[in-house]
């Protein structure tokens, strides 16, 4: 059994709702981002969250310096939405009685939230390099992820960059290929509110490619002038599935192009033509939109813009 007199409090204060934090905290996609000091990083294809009771989770911590790898997991003990979150914290296979237990609490305060982390089996103190310091770092990282995570929601909302999501037909996309080299392709996608859809044969190089290093780029641009030139610069990560038959965002983003009648043609066409596809899909971690003619520039050219006025 574990030394429950042993152990550290942790508590801070985050500029979101309990409904955000609850996200970072138990979205795979959004714990890559922060589950890790600071140093360190975590492979999103390292972390699966199963997060209800007896529900299990697993991540790998990369030291980026040596490339030493620690993998840790636990299991979930409570599980109460948006308040309060208890798991074991060890080893993947450690046995329950014998592993650390995490508490975690929120509290909303005005329009802010109180997050209490508790550790209990474990000595921890300021500056020790280990326990402590370890999750004072993870939770240092955490609140970066959240400021991260409410501009890109803000720069997504921007109307220019919704009409570039909707209507816009090409994207940019850059990767790095299998010999990693970077690539840049146009190519056309679908945004379904909460991520970027691109469908392809699964024999493209890009499946295999995005597969082995997720990390891309996509700018989204429509305009050849000063005054029209407007932009969407997307940074993210993406996860590729391979699925049965046609997934229903290729057909989806054939409207931008085709009228009624022609995309139940294409439909039929690529129906017959492809038994199964992949399923490309990038969740933002960073985004900024770019209206040249309103005067919505990227800093360096505000600065120089700003410079130039005096």
């Amino acid at each position: 059994m574990i030394d429950v007199s042993k152990g550290f409090t942790l508590v801070r204060t985050f500029e979101a709702t309990p409904e955000e934090l609850w996200k970072a905290r138990t979205d795979p996609e959004s714990a890559a981002q922060w589950w890790h000091p600071r140093g360190a990083s975590t492979p999103r294809e390292s972390v699966e969250i199963d997060a209800r009771v007896g529900g299990s989770y697993t991540y790998t911590m990369v030291n980026d310096a040596s490339g030493e790898t620690v993998i840790t997991g636990g299991v979930y003990r409570e599980v109460v939405p948006f308040k309060r979150l208890v798991f074991t914290w060890g080893y993947p296979n450690g046995e329950p009685d014998d592993t650390p237990v995490v508490t975690i609490t929120l509290e909303p305060v005005g329009e802010r939230t109180r997050m209490t982390f508790d550790l209990r089996g474990v000595d921890g103190k300021k500056g020790d390099g280990s326990f402590y310091d370890g999750w004072q770092g993870a939770l240092d990282s955490f609140g970066e992820h959240l400021v991260d995570a409410q501009q890109v929601a803000e720069e997504l909302a921007q109307p220019g960059a919704q009409d570039l999501l909707k209507d816009a037909s090409l994207a940019r996309l850059a990767y790095n290929g299998p010999d990693g080299l970077p690539r840049v392709i146009p190519i056309g996608f679908f945004w379904n509110g909460d991520e970027i859809v691109i469908c392809t044969a699964v024999t493209a190089p890009k499946v295999r490619a995005l597969s082995k290093r997720p990390d891309v780029a996509l700018t989204i641009d429509v305009g050849d002038t000063p005054a029209t030139a407007r932009a969407l610069s997307i940074r993210g990560s993406a996860s590729v599935e391979i699925v049965d038959g046609v997934p229903s965002e290729y057909i989806a983003g054939s409207r931008k192009v085709l009228g009624e009648e022609g995309v139940a043609e294409f439909e039929r066409n690529v129906r017959a033509f492809y038994a199964e596809m992949a399923r490309i899909t990038i969740k933002p971690r960073w985004v900024r939109y770019y209206d040249f003619g309103a005067g919505r520039l990227p800093k360096f050219l505000s600065k120089l813009a700003e410079n130039a006025s005096k």
